[in-house]
């Protein structure tokens, strides 16, 4: 039995704005990639997830409140900083500030659909049919090789096996040591050169809501740049890619507050 993804049809169409053309062709071998994971109790936290499925549901003994979820795994092109490319299957590759349906339909089988709900868990909400249809869809699309291309079981499975390094590594060490009190900048950036080599720090955005005593962290995302595979190596893909500063106009917050599911 498969699993449907799809958008759903009222998903409004936003107004084209500046930046790459629709019927531009993907550089080969040109695009890298962005791990967005989030902590999910400090994403649950804000107004934005507070009322979602998996945050009216989560738990301290569920595993996403101890470690990093999959917000999702972005093709990008590092090497300048605009968010390209996103929505290859329709009518793309387009610029990442639209918003447009999928124009048809994929599927994930129900083996792959079980282990992504332990690591992304907001599947609860529709967040993978998002995902896919904005993201996944560009996924190895610049490969010249005959690995060009993806399906949705290949993605959320490569995906799921970049979290599960992030997870295994001294990084989400860190947050559990931290549960509930406050980490800088410094101190993450320094786990992942401790981590992942020297540098790998410098390829890293902390991304923060809030103000004064009331920031959280709510998700880092890692440059990365290769091919993952299903036994990736993190820290040659974290390396291997440009440094935030380089790829991207967000900068990372000084501190926040590592959220605790009570």
């Amino acid at each position: 039995m498969k699993r449907v993804l799809s958008c759903a049809v009222g998903i409004a169409m936003a107004v084209a704005v500046a930046g790459p053309a629709a019927a531009q062709d993907l550089p080969p071998d040109g695009i890298e990639l962005v791990l967005a994971a989030s902590w999910q109790p400090g994403f649950c936290a804000t107004p934005g997830g507070r009322d979602k499925r998996e945050c009216q549901s989560q738990t301290p003994d569920r595993p996403d409140a101890t470690q990093f979820s999959i917000h999702g795994l972005w093709p990008d092109d590092l090497d300048d900083k605009a968010i390209f490319p996103c929505y290859c299957d329709s009518g793309g590759p387009m610029d990442c500030r639209e918003s447009r349906p999928s124009d048809r339909s994929a599927f994930v089988s129900d083996e792959i659909f079980d282990a992504l709900r332990i690591v992304m868990p907001g599947v609860r909400s529709g967040l993978h049919r998002h995902e896919w249809t904005k993201h996944g869809s560009c996924y190895e699309d610049d490969k010249t090789t005959s690995d060009a291309g993806a399906d949705p079981d290949e993605y959320f499975t490569e995906t799921m096996a970049l979290i599960d390094a992030l997870n295994a590594s001294p990084v989400r060490a860190l947050f559990v040591e931290y549960l509930g009190a406050v980490l800088t900048q410094r101190d993450i950036e320094a786990a992942f050169d401790d981590a992942f080599g020297r540098g790998a720090g410098d390829r890293v955005i902390i991304v923060c809501q809030g103000r004064g005593r009331n920031r959280i962290i709510t998700e880092l995302r890692i440059n990365l740049k290769g091919d993952v595979g299903r036994s990736p190596d993190l820290g040659s893909l974290i390396l291997a890619a440009p440094p935030a500063s380089t790829s991207s106009t967000a900068a990372s917050c000084k501190s926040g507050r590592v959220v605790e599911v009570r």
